[in-house]
């Protein structure tokens, strides 16, 4: 079992889904299985792979992460029965992606759910910031 970032492997998994059309679909189906995992690391790595390919991945991928089924699952995370990193890991994603991402409703509406519960957010990092690749030719066809 991982029990750490595999950095090079979250970025070929990006380049993955950027390759192909229904990248994004699968890669939310499969992260989703991922996030409602009865193991606390898997939970911790599928979040991560999530901010990853958020980061690194298109706005296809951008709109098939915000929806209200998977934003549904990270916002669960965030309730803390995972336990604490995992609720902070949920929390810095709902953050972020809404604060970066504010062409899609269900991420603002997510983060503004949570803020007006009283939910207490990690301080912002803005160490790597979204930046969504250009199109590849595949993307286009």
């Amino acid at each position: 079992m991982l029990l750490t970032t595999d950095w090079s492997k979250n970025l070929e998994i990006c380049d993955m889904i950027n390759s192909t059309h229904d990248g994004p679909t699968s890669a939310v189906r499969c992260l989703r299985k991922q996030l409602r995992a009865d193991n606390t690391k898997t939970v911790e790595l599928a979040l991560e792979l999530s901010d990853a390919c958020v980061k690194n991945c298109s706005a296809n991928m951008h709109a098939a992460v915000a929806t209200a089924a998977f934003m549904k699952d990270v916002t669960a995370l965030a309730e803390g029965k995972k336990g604490w990193q995992v609720r902070e890991e949920a929390l810095k994603c709902i953050q972020q992606w809404a604060t970066e991402l504010r062409d899609f409703p269900v991420l603002q509406e997510t983060y503004a759910g949570l803020r007006v519960k009283g939910v207490r957010f990690p301080e912002a990092d803005n160490s790597a910031p979204i930046a969504t690749p250009a199109s590849s030719s595949l993307a286009a066809a």
